[in-house]
């Protein structure tokens, strides 16, 4: 059982957008006064931290800090292609980067705003940057990697759903999946089976397909059912890790990439998509984990070495799995939740402070008055069935008058019968 309080939830909502207020940094020598984040939440702005901080402002339902200088900043840093370099990537645009910050400006739905990037050129450059065998790596004809593959599929669901493309990688994904040795179920990992599934490329993929083919997500039961297994072998694992490889250009140089993983949260953000409600058992403690907050050591789970900057992918991706939760359908802030395994009991004004067995008897009260209501020619039927045969065990009366006793409530039922509604 998780006993969840939404307005718990929404505090740490609000800590959030604190945190990013604080660390936004302006460029002074870039266009009138452009600025944005870090990922190392603190340093000179990047593109894609930038992005996902316009992002997280509006997952909390406020209004995007600093939004004019943000899409100046991010304006500026988008390649004539359309897309957005790395800081690593020199000036070549990659997936990494455009995936990103496309889903991020799309989601915040400014494309209309008057000197914001042009999504329509980063569409243009995701559906181009396609390999041949329909999934995505850093840059056309770059191994196609599952990470990647799920960062495009996302961004072009956002911007272009019907795309040929979008199909095609789905395609991909599906293809790409691995079978456990031990639970036999499909999953993702890396690179195709490279190096085994994961619990980060599982999550990611379930993540894209709940919301790309929401309609299909039954099919990966074994999938979930995976994910869920593995949180609960090991409920303390952050699955926090680096996944870092080289990028070669035809053109010639090459550099290395790196993608920052936090797979609790996706793993939270995954189960609470399963097909047949989230298992409790693992949710709870998995928020539990994220929600604890030590200011100036870790935010939300993300464990660091003394001295070092805290990260704006830590932030993200515990951000997305609280907002997962918080944005659960009939939750208001208000509420305090009872989330039992297979139901889910919303307690709102006053029966916030009521004890959870003191609502039992209103619940039953109703529920057995729907039911007389419905059924009570049965219900006579039985009252009187018991009081006579209780007289006739006790002698009151002869055994034929509980056969006579009976024939006016069966004659009731007929009657019942005749008298319901028909459509």
């Amino acid at each position: 059982m998780l006993i969840l309080d939404v307005r718990d939830l929404h505090r740490h909502l609000s800590i959030a957008t604190e945190t990013l207020r604080d660390h936004y940094r302006s460029v002074p020598d870039g266009p009138q006064g452009s600025g944005g984040w870090y990922h190392e939440l603190g340093g000179a702005p990047g593109a894609t931290a930038t992005a996902l901080a316009l992002a997280c402002f509006v997952d909390c339902d406020e209004a995007p800090d600093r939004l004019d200088q943000a899409l100046r900043f991010l304006r500026e840093h988008q390649q004539e292609d359309g897309g957005w370099p790395t800081r690593t990537s020199g000036s070549q645009a990659v997936v990494e980067a455009t995936g990103w910050i496309a889903w991020a400006l799309a989601r915040i739905r400014c494309d209309l705003r008057e000197g914001a990037p042009d999504l329509h050129r980063a569409t243009r450059w995701l559906i181009g940057q396609q390999n041949p065998d329909g999934g995505w790596g850093s840059m056309r004809d770059a191994p196609s990697r599952v990470w990647l593959t799920c960062l495009a599929l996302r961004a072009l669901n956002e911007l272009d759903p019907h795309a040929d493309a979008v199909a095609h990688g789905v395609r991909w994904l599906l293809d790409q999946r691995v079978t456990d040795q031990t639970t036999r179920a499909r999953v993702w990992g890396v690179n195709g089976g490279a190096g085994g599934p994961t619990v980060t490329h599982t999550a990611f993929a379930l993540i894209t397909l709940a919301e790309l083919r929401p309609a299909d997500l039954s099919r990966h039961l074994p999938a979930f059912a995976w994910l869920t297994r593995r949180l609960a072998m090991d409920p303390a694992n952050p699955h926090k890790w680096i996944e870092t490889y080289t990028v070669a250009p035809a053109e010639g140089g090459a550099w290395r990439l790196n993608l920052w993983h936090y797979g609790l949260p996706l793993a939270l953000t995954a189960l609470l998509h399963h097909p047949e409600g989230p298992p409790v058992a693992q949710v709870g403690p998995a928020l539990e984990r994220i929600l604890r907050i030590s200011p100036g050591e870790h935010i939300w789970g993300d464990d660091i070495t003394p001295g070092e900057s805290p990260s704006l992918w830590s932030l993200w991706w515990s951000l997305q799995a609280i907002t997962s939760v918080y944005r659960q359908p009939l939750f208001r802030p208000d509420d305090l939740v009872v989330w039992l395994k297979d139901a889910v009991v919303i307690r709102r004004g006053t029966a916030r402070r009521k004890p959870l067995f003191s609502l039992a008897p209103a619940l039953w009260a109703a529920g057995l008055g729907r039911l007389l209501k419905r059924y009570w020619a049965y219900a006579a039927l039985l009252l009187l069935c018991s009081l006579i045969g209780g007289g006739v065990l006790a002698g009151w009366w002869k055994g034929e008058v509980f056969w006579v006793g009976l024939v006016i409530p069966m004659a009731l039922i007929p009657l019942q019968e005749a008298f319901k509604p028909r459509r």
